[in-house]
């Protein structure tokens, strides 16, 4: 999943700043037009994080042995195939198409709803896409300036554009009960906040915790989109989001 590079990404950028030392250098408007606001939202979302979802992290981690977390977040992957498929098919990427089929199809079964990456272990890598990076796909552009989004986080203009659709190509808003929808959201968020929260230090030691945060959050995603509009129809080796 996605979230280990991550992981290493903001552990890299960690101890890039550390060598960089203690210098505070103006932020690039063209990256950061908002910063004003971008800063009190990250603030706003921090003591959301400290109240709620960090505990609850905390709690899912201490109860759901790790080999259990790791068949959630596969489960929740799966589910992500469903997504990246119609953007698969709005950049044009027939191979891609095919390949997240089968892997649907293998893990749906074989791996008994997710829980396990068979499709892995055949040689079907996983692969990642969103409908932010068939905007930057076709607009040919591979940043767009940054957006801290009330209770969600590090974003985009362009991928916050984006998310009510992947959220209507997605199968949860189509979940007759209200409180179901809720729940599989809940647990799919939890389990990506668990994963996270070996960062969660490295974040608060950081010289300047917000412009930590949106450097490594930028660096990752803007990889993402590179790589992305290289790789056309090509499969090889596995996507940016592999774990």
């Amino acid at each position: 999943m996605k979230i280990r590079q991550l992981i290493r990404l903001i552990t890299l950028t960690f101890y890039l700043a550390l060598l960089a030392g203690c210098a505070h250098k103006p932020s690039d408007p063209s990256v950061d037009p908002y910063e004003t606001f971008n800063r009190a939202v990250f603030a706003f979302n921090e003591d959301i994080d400290h109240l709620i979802y960090r505990p609850a992290a905390v709690l899912y981690q201490a109860i759901v042995p790790p080999p259990f977390q790791k068949g959630i977040g596969n489960f929740f992957d799966n589910i992500q195939i469903l997504t990246t498929l119609p953007n698969d098919l709005l950049q044009g990427k027939t191979q891609f198409v095919v390949l997240d089929v089968w892997r649907f199809i293998i893990n749906s079964t074989l791996g008994i709803a997710g829980l396990f990456d068979v499709a892995q272990h055949l040689g079907l890598p996983k692969h990642y896409n969103d409908f932010g990076m068939t905007l930057a796909y076709w607009s040919g552009k591979k940043q767009s300036p940054y957006l801290m989004i009330p209770f969600l986080g590090p974003s985009t203009f362009r991928d916050a554009f984006s998310l009510p659709f992947d959220y209507y190509m997605s199968p949860y808003p189509y979940i007759d009960s209200t409180s179901t929808r809720w729940i599989f959201l809940g647990v799919n968020y939890l389990n990506l906040r668990a994963q996270l929260l070996q960062t969660d230090k490295l974040i608060q030691e950081s010289f300047d915790p917000y412009l930590f945060v949106r450097s490594a959050y930028l660096q990752h995603r803007h990889a993402i989109v590179t790589k992305n509009m290289k790789n056309e129809n090509r499969i090889d080796t596995p996507e940016i989001g592999d774990s």
